[in-house]
């Protein structure tokens, strides 16, 4: 069956959300094969090809969405095998921690739209679960994995591609007019990805966010980040898994920082953002690289900066004959705190910390480091 699913200009708050499937209430299941959904407007998202919630499940069988945003979750199940979901910016979206959805076998394409909004692609959040095997996404000048708010993700022998647009962007910039990347993490997300081929170009690889907040005498953070005690950390795990990212100036493990009052934004949007407190914490993050090569020939390979004085921290550990390899391995600035262990793994290239950042590197069980001269002169020149 073939839905064609018009954008809608008005107002829905009052009814129920546009979609060609819409699944509602726990104990409701909607099972549907061979359907494909048309849209007319993919630069609007007031339609979806498939919308569940409050414990509804929804199970596709060959199905395909173009044209449009194709699935939303909100504390609910979707389940899809075989299809696809071509020519959109916004594939799937996935809220709440009772959210489960799982493609298996799925090709997506992500494109920009004209909306200019920075969630685009595939989206999990709010402790959100989005489980991939087996298929495949192409960004295509746009697009990332995102995680907001303890979003996760397994992504299983999955082949990820993407291409940025090179003209106009500020390499170094996470905001609008920076390179897009393929993965952005932000404070207390978890990632793990296994059997993964992934080749980018023009694109960063994972932009690693970190949250810093304003607390108490008792090391607390303040009502206004939205009662937390404190910053869930943040997870990557990365097994088995071919990882390029061409381009001069690209970014492979890119470690930032927002300052207190951003974080507040982020986290209580309605809060008072005034604070006399000077005591400042910052969330951490931790990457694991194990059986994997990452390589980056004409980039970073590991970046990290704080921002406006405040210290991003990550930790990374390289195993089981892991190689890390950029133009230059490894740039710190801005208060940065980097600590890497390797075991039996290989580095290559230079570093270069700059400022108060500071950088740990242990070489174990046969761990090597290679220093290698960069290609390029200025941002990516090596200090040994």
């Amino acid at each position: 069956k073939t839905y064609n699913l018009k954008s809608f200009q008005g107002d829905s708050s009052l009814s129920a959300p546009i979609a060609a499937i819409y699944v509602e209430k726990k104990g409701t299941v909607v099972e549907a094969s061979q359907i494909t959904v048309l849209g007319d407007n993919p630069d609007t998202i007031s339609a979806y090809g498939g919308y569940v919630k409050d414990g509804g499940t929804l199970i596709l069988t060959d199905s395909n969405f173009k044209d449009a945003p194709s699935l939303r979750a909100d504390n609910a199940v979707i389940k899809m095998t075989e299809g696809s979901i071509m020519r959109t910016s916004h594939a799937v979206y996935a809220t709440g921690k009772a959210t489960d959805v799982a493609l298996v076998r799925v090709n997506i394409e992500i494109v920009p739209d004209n909306l200019k909004t920075k969630e685009i692609g595939i989206v999990s959040g709010f402790g959100a679960y989005v489980r991939m095997s087996g298929s495949t996404v192409n960004f295509k000048g746009a697009g990332s994995f995102l995680s907001r708010f303890g979003g996760r993700y397994l992504l299983d022998t999955m082949t990820i591609k993407g291409e940025g647009k090179k003209e106009g962007v500020t390499v170094d910039d996470v905001g609008p007019g920076a390179l897009p990347k393929a993965f952005e993490v932000s404070q207390g997300g978890n990632v793990y990805l296994r059997d993964n081929s992934i080749q980018l170009t023009d694109m960063h690889g994972f932009l690693i966010e970190n949250f810093s907040g304003y607390v108490d005498d008792n090391g607390k953070l303040l009502q206004k980040y939205n009662s937390l005690d404190s910053f869930k950390k943040t997870n990557i795990k990365i097994e088995s898994s071919d990882i390029s990212v061409q381009g001069e100036g690209t970014h492979g493990l890119y470690f930032h920082v927002l300052g207190p009052e951003e974080s507040a934004d982020i986290l209580n949007p309605n809060g008072n953002k005034s604070s006399e407190v000077k005591k400042v914490i910052a969330g951490a993050a931790s990457v694991s690289l194990s059986k994997t090569i990452f390589e980056v020939p004409n980039g970073i390979a590991i970046y990290a900066t704080g921002g406006k004085g405040y210290r991003a921290e990550g930790t990374l550990e390289l195993s089981e004959e892991s190689k890390i390899s950029g133009d230059l391995l490894l740039k710190a600035k801005n208060n940065a705190s980097l600590s890497i262990k390797a075991n039996n793994s290989v580095l290559i290239g230079g570093m270069s910390v700059e400022d108060t950042s500071t950088v740990g590197l242990q070489l174990m069980r046969g761990s090597r480091w290679y220093l290698k001269k960069s290609k390029y002169s200025g941002s990516q020149e090596s200090d040994f």
